[in-house]
């Protein structure tokens, strides 16, 4: 999975204002679009929903993602913003051979053209052992890179990465913060992940403050329990 995604909205401001992108690596943890690439078989699911093993095709995917109605007063939806290899958090780690996910779907919310921002992206694998390699490998990949990360931006920018503690989600999870405080123009920015596995899809949850909201409340714990409930609900377990 690439992690260059969650991090777009705050990389897309930094770099209109002529500042740089940035991501750090750390220490180990304790209307949806959906693309097919081809049809998703996986491991498990419920009796109203999808026998075990068989397909979830991309409409079933988009339908168990967060939506406007699940967001916080004041949001609205925001078009996903575009990666490269180069903006990918510890880009120069090699991952681990995750397998391809067999259908994936994203959205993101924004307050404003400033954020903060609420992202999600769901990636559907052939089965549980796929899923929970790929977990692995991001986890990997952060705790290889260590506690800072500094970007191939001009000017650079050197992020911190830290684990953060957070309850048990769905049938492995970790979470992690990535932050700066050498933002252009904005000073600080901080982004924070929750990285768990259900099942065969991995699903990843972040929420992402640029300036003076780094500091406010977040709602992410609230948003990424709503996100695992989503994909039980869609029968994906």
């Amino acid at each position: 999975m690439k992690l260059a995604w969650l991090t777009i909205p705050i990389l897309a401001l930094v770099t209109a204002c002529g500042g740089s992108d940035k991501a750090d690596t750390v220490a180990n943890p304790p209307p949806a679009t959906a693309t097919a690439v081809p049809t998703a078989p996986r491991a498990d699911a419920t009796a109203a929903a999808t026998p075990t093993e068989s397909a979830i095709d991309p409409g079933v995917l988009s339908n168990a993602v967060l939506e406007l109605s699940d967001m916080p007063g004041g949001f609205s939806v925001s078009a996903p913003g575009e990666s490269s290899d180069d903006d990918d958090i510890c880009s120069n780690v090699a991952a681990a051979a995750a397998k391809t996910p067999q259908n994936t779907a994203t959205v993101t919310f924004g307050q404003s053209d400033f954020g903060p921002f609420i992202i999600q992206q769901v990636d559907l694998y052939k089965s549980r052992s796929d899923a929970s390699a790929a977990l692995e490998s991001v986890r990997d990949s952060f705790k290889k890179c260590g506690p800072t990360w500094t970007d191939a931006q001009t000017p650079p920018t050197t992020w911190n990465i830290v684990a953060l503690n957070f309850p048990k989600l769905g049938d492995d999870a970790f979470a992690v913060r990535v932050s700066s405080k050498d933002i252009p123009f904005f000073g600080t920015a901080q982004v924070d992940y929750v990285f768990s596995r259900r099942g065969a899809a991995l699903n990843v949850v972040a929420y992402a403050a640029i300036g003076p909201v780094v500091g406010a409340a977040s709602p992410l714990e609230d948003l990424a329990k709503k996100a695992d409930a989503k994909l039980t609900k869609a029968g994906i377990r």
